[in-house]
C-alpha cells in the first residue's frame, strides 16, 4: 500500500523518499504507542514519577529513533508490550489477540505467552488458546489460501538460515552479516533453504539445552502474580530467546529496553541501555563504514553476547535473590566488572576501529601512491602545496607528521597573483615539494599556470593524474646549469651548459639536473628529453620529459634561443650504494633517440654523460 501510494507522487531526488515517509507514517501510530504503553507499564509498576522517567528515557535513546527509521520493528515491539500489558491487567482476550497479530510480524509478542499462561486461571485457558491460535490462522488462511507453497517457505526460512552475527556465528568461523537470497530469486520456493555459510554446529543439542534451561527456570517458584517479577521474567524469556537465536540483526536491541527501565533500579537499568545503545552503533552503522572488518565485529559480538549473560543474571537474581557469599558477591560484581570491561574494549575497539577506517579510506583514495610516498621516512620532510582544501582533508589524516602544508583556498588569478610570493618561501623551506590539485573543483588552466611556474623555479621529478587529481613532484635545491657542455645532436639542438646538485646523495633523496639548450634551426617535431642514472646493476633513477615539464616543447623553440630545462631525480630508498653514471639525451615520439653529431657530421651515441653522482648512507 505504501509503495502504491509512494508512486502516485512524482519522485524526488532519492527515489525511495515518499515510500519511507508514507512507510513510517504508517508505522507512528504503534511507536507512539509503545511509548504510551510504557508509562502505563510504569505507572502499574512504580508511581507516577517513575512512569515518566521510564517513558522519556526511552523516547530519549536514540536506538529507538534509528528502529523507527530503518526496520519495522515498531510492529511486534508494540504488540508486544500491549500483550504485556493486558496481561498484567489480567484481561486474557486483549493478551491473545496481541500476541496472536503481532506474531504475524515476528516471533518477539509470542515471548509474553509464559507469562500469561501462568496467570491466567484453569477456566480462562482453553478459551485464550483458542483466540490466540484463532488470530493467527485467520491472519494466516489469506496467504495461505493463495499461495501455501510461499507461505511454508517463509516458515521454513527462520528454520533454515545460516547464523549471523551472532557468538554462533562466531563459532561457525562466519562474521559477516545477515544475508537472504538475493532479490532476483526471492520468489523461488527453494530458495528459502539459502545459506550464505554452511551450518557447522549441533543445533538439535543446543536448541535441547536452552529448552531445558528454560523449563528448569519455568518450574520454580516465585511469585507469578506480581507485577515487576513477571516483567522481569518476559525479559529473561527475551534474552534466552536472543542468547539461543543463530542470527542477531541490531533492532533486536530495541526490544530489550522496555524490561531493562521497567525491571531494573534506575541507574543500573540507565546504564544497561546506554551500553546496548554503544554496541547496537557498533553494529550499525559503524561496522557497515568499516565494511564489516572481522576483528571489529568479533569484538562487539562477544561483547554484546557477555551483556546479555550479565542481564540475565541480573533478571535472574531479582526472581531469585542470591544465597550465600559467592552468589551474592556475583550479584554485586558482575554488572560493574562487566562495565569496566565493555568500556575498556570500546576504547581499544575505538582506535581499532579507526584504524580500519583510515586503511579502508586509503584503499580507495586516488592520491594512495602519493600519500605512501610521504609517508615514506626518508621523505618526511616535504612541503605540500594544495588546492583546493578538500585535497588537504584527504591528506592530512595519512601525513600530519613532518609535513608543510600550504593550502590555496581558490584557484583563481586575482588571488594566485597574491600566493605566488608564498610559493617563494615554501620552494626554499624544503628539500621536496609537492604540487596537488582537484581539476574538477576549478574551472580553467589555473592549476597548470602555477605547474608552469614551478617548473621554471624547480626540478619536477614525477607530475601523475589520479582521476581528476593532479600531483607533480619537485626537487627544490637548484643546480645553475654552468658547466660548459658543447653536445650536439641531431636537428641542431645543443646541450650548451648543464649542472647537477647534489653530486652526493642518499637513497630516498632528491637530485635536481639543470640543462642549457640550444637550437640553431626551428624544429618541427616535438621530443622528450631523457635524464638517466645508471649503474653497474642498470637504470637506477630516471625522469623523462618534455622540456620545462611540457611547457616549453621543442616544437616551440626558435633559432638561437635558449632554453633552460630542470629535471629531478629520485633515489630509491632501496638503492645500493656506489657511483652512478649521469646520462642526458631526448628521443622523439617513436621512442627513437636523437643521435650525438661529431664536428665531421657523423653519428655517434645517443647520450651525452654528465659526470658520475655517488650514493652514499
Amino acid at each position: 500500500l505504501a509503495y502504491k501510494l509512494s508512486i502516485l507522487l512524482p519522485p524526488w531526488y532519492d527515489e525511495t523518499l515518499w515510500f519511507n515517509v508514507i512507510l513510517r507514517a504508517f508505522f507512528l501510530p504503534f511507536d507512539a504507542g509503545s511509548f504510551g504503553l510504557l508509562y502505563l507499564l510504569g505507572r502499574r509498576l512504580l508511581d507516577p514519577i517513575g512512569a515518566l522517567r521510564v517513558a522519556w528515557s526511552y523516547a530519549l535513546l536514540l536506538v529507538p529513533l534509528e528502529i523507527f527509521l530503518g526496520w519495522f520493528d515498531v510492529l511486534p515491539l508494540f504488540f508486544m508490550l500491549l500483550a504485556l500489558y493486558a496481561t498484567l491487567l489480567g484481561r486474557a482476550h486483549l493478551s491473545a489477540l496481541s500476541m496472536g497479530i503481532g506474531f504475524m510480524t515476528k516471533v518477539f509478542p509470542l515471548l509474553v505467552l509464559p507469562l500469561a499462561w501462568r496467570r491466567l486461571r484453569s477456566a480462562q485457558r482453553v478459551p485464550f488458546t483458542l483466540l490466540l491460535s484463532g488470530s493467527i490462522l485467520l491472519l494466516a488462511f489469506p496467504f495461505v489460501l493463495i499461495n501455501p507453497q510461499y507461505f511454508l517457505a517463509s516458515l521454513r526460512v527462520n528454520f533454515e538460515r545460516s547464523s549471523w552475527e551472532s557468538i554462533w556465528a562466531l563459532l561457525e568461523g562466519y562474521p559477516g552479516f545477515g544475508q537472504v537470497a538475493y532479490l532476483p530469486s526471492r520468489f523461488e520456493v527453494d530458495m528459502a533453504a539459502w545459506q550464505v555459510h554452511p551450518s557447522s554446529l549441533p543445533w538439535p543439542g543446543i536448541t535441547l539445552a536452552f529448552v531445558f534451561l528454560f523449563l528448569f527456570l519455568y518450574t520454580r517458584r516465585f511469585d507469578w502474580q506480581g507485577d515487576g517479577q513477571g516483567v522481569v521474567f518476559t525479559g529473561l524469556t527475551l534474552n534466552l530467546v536472543l542468547l539461543w537465536s543463530r542470527g542477531f540483526s541490531p533492532q533486536f536491541i530495541g526490544y530489550l529496553f522496555p524490561f531493562i527501565l521497567l525491571g531494573l533500579p534506575p541507574g543500573r537499568g540507565l546504564a544497561y541501555s546506554f551500553l546496548f545503545s554503544f554496541l547496537f552503533f557498533a553494529e550499525w552503522p559503524v561496522s557497515v563504514f568499516l565494511s564489516w572488518d572481522p576483528g571489529f565485529v568479533s569484538l562487539w559480538i562477544v561483547g554484546r553476547t557477555l551483556l546479555l549473560i550479565v542481564l540475565s543474571l541480573d533478571y535472574l537474581f531479582i526472581l531469585w535473590p542470591p544465597q550465600g557469599r559467592v552468589w551474592v558477591a556475583l550479584q554485586r560484581w558482575s554488572f560493574p566488572a562487566t562495565t569496566a570491561l565493555l568500556l575498556l574494549a570500546g576504547l581499544g575497539g575505538s582506535a581499532y576501529g579507526l584504524q580500519v577506517y583510515s586503511r579502508l579510506r586509503l584503499d580507495v583514495e586516488p592520491l594512495k601512491p602519493v600519500i605512501e610516498t610521504l609517508r615514506d621516512e626518508r621523505l618526511e620532510r616535504s612541503t605540500v602545496v594544495v588546492a583546493p582544501n578538500s585535497v588537504y582533508r584527504r591528506l592530512y589524516p595519512y601525513v600530519r607528521d613532518g609535513v608543510d602544508f600550504y593550502v590555496l583556498p581558490v584557484l583563481e588569478s586575482k588571488f594566485l597573483h597574491d600566493s605566488y610570493p608564498q610559493l617563494e618561501v615554501s620552494l626554499a623551506r624544503r628539500p621536496t615539494l609537492w604540487w596537488i590539485y582537484d581539476a574538477s573543483r576549478w574551472e580553467g588552466d589555473e592549476g597548470s599556470r602555477i605547474d608552469a611556474w614551478l617548473s621554471q623555479r624547480a626540478c619536477r621529478a614525477s607530475a601523475s593524474w589520479y582521476e581528476n587529481t593532479y600531483a607533480a613532484r619537485y626537487v627544490t635545491e637548484i643546480a645553475p646549469a654552468v658547466a660548459a657542455q658543447q653536445a650536439e645532436f641531431g636537428e641542431g639542438i645543443r646541450l650548451a651548459a648543464f649542472g647537477v646538485a647534489p653530486n652526493v646523495v642518499s637513497p630516498g633523496q632528491g637530485l635536481c639536473v639543470s640543462l642549457r639548450w640550444r637550437a640553431s634551426q626551428s624544429i618541427e617535431e616535438d621530443y622528450t628529453v631523457f635524464v638517466h642514472l645508471v649503474g653497474p646493476q642498470g637504470l637506477v633513477a630516471q625522469n623523462d620529459q618534455p622540456p620545462v615539464g611540457g611547457f616549453r616543447p621543442t616544437s616551440s623553440w626558435t633559432a638561437t634561443e635558449e632554453i633552460l630545462d630542470y629535471h629531478g631525480l629520485i633515489i630509491p630508498p632501496d638503492a645500493p650504494l656506489g657511483r652512478y653514471e649521469l646520462r642526458a639525451g631526448l628521443y622523439a615520439a617513436s621512442g627513437e633517440r636523437l643521435p650525438m653529431i661529431d664536428e665531421k657530421g657523423q653519428a655517434h651515441g645517443d647520450y651525452v654523460v654528465l659526470g658520475q653522482v655517488e650514493v652514499s648512507g
